[in-house]
């Protein structure tokens, strides 16, 4: 679990972006949900703590967008903006601060507009209230988090074992054995001055099966997400047929009724049902159907030649010669 607090930050609006940030003073920093502590355990552990989970840098992002679990987390996408990038450091006897920031143009933005005049921590405190991990810092809008938050951001199956290790491997707690026990419990949200060894293993071994699960649903999704695409080219193709197939015989029942189809480039733009009810409204009989059909040639009937000639009537007869390019004697040969 991640706590997050409300920090004292200076008045930067219209000035330079700061190299070095107060996160949390030396000794007790009161919060309306109980006090947590910056001292000598911080001192020993957090740099270890930090070095060994890959926390050498942490963000200073906004509204904890960074922090699994936040609202903020949700709704932002990938690649998620920061303000900045920094440091931590435990200064003995003064707090722990986060220096050699490094500002993003977003980040800059933020503080010499006065936009996010709060700095919200993101820490991991031990059952004592002892900080042994800065997670991040969070520029937030005012009143934002005036309270103290908890996030629930687990750590990886590969941080955890990591930071077992180094806590059991400090020396506070080669003096201490219990203290390695309580921040394990602290991790997998046990009661430490209640859980027992059995407990502690079957939580583990939950954590452990989750993960996993985890990472096998993870395998599953991607395979059904490529199944998916493929289905949906493969349905677009269809449905473009379809709509093809479509548009053609709507053009088809237009021009049976005599209308006059238009064509350009808005026309073409335009959905099946949209162009549907184009044509519907388009006069029908606009266009003759009778004149579709050459002259003369739908009046032409079969010579009858039982008669010994060409047969027919002479009229139409010379009009088809002269239509077909036919000498007067070739016809009468033919």
């Amino acid at each position: 679990m991640l706590l997050a607090f409300r920090a004292s930050l200076p008045d930067l609006k219209g000035k330079e972006p700061p190299k070095r940030l107060l996160v949390a003073k030396w000794g007790k920093n009161e919060s309306v949900r109980g006090p947590f502590t910056v001292n000598e355990t911080t001192a020993r552990m957090l740099p270890a703590v930090q070095r060994v989970l890959g926390f050498d840098t942490v963000a200073i992002d906004f509204e904890h967008n960074t922090v699994p679990g936040t609202p903020e987390y949700e709704k932002a996408p990938e690649p998620r903006h920061v303000a900045a990038h920094g440091v931590p450091r435990v200064i003995p006897g003064d707090g722990l601060y986060i220096e050699e920031i490094r500002w993003t143009p977003e980040g800059e933005a933020s503080v010499r507009g006065g936009h996010h005049p709060d700095l919200s921590p993101a820490v991991k405190a031990n059952d004592k209230g002892e900080v042994v991990l800065l997670h991040s810092a969070a520029m937030c809008r005012q009143g934002s988090c005036l309270d103290l938050q908890v996030f629930n951001a687990a750590l990886t199956a590969t941080q955890l074992q990591l930071y077992s290790a180094t806590l059991s491997t400090s020396p506070e707690n080669q003096n201490h054995a219990m203290n390695h026990k309580e921040l394990l419990c602290l991790l997998l949200g046990l009661d430490a001055h209640t859980a027992t060894d059995v407990q502690i293993a079957d939580a583990t071994k939950t954590f452990a099966s989750r993960i996993n699960s985890a990472i096998g649903v993870a395998g599953q999704v991607a395979t059904f997400s490529a199944t998916v695409d493929g289905l949906k080219t493969s349905l677009q193709a269809l449905q473009t047929k379809l709509d093809t197939a479509e548009r053609e015989a709507l053009v088809a029942e237009a021009l049976r009724d005599g209308k006059l189809v238009p064509h350009n480039a808005e026309i073409d733009k335009l959905s099946n049902a949209q162009f549907k009810a184009v044509l519907e409204a388009l006069p029908a009989g606009i266009v003759p159907l009778a004149q579709r059909t050459p002259e003369l040639v739908k009046t032409f009937s079969a010579p009858n030649f039982s008669a010994g000639g060409g047969g027919g009537n002479d009229a139409t007869d010379d009009a088809v010669r002269r239509q077909l390019g036919i000498s007067e004697d070739d016809w009468k040969k033919a």
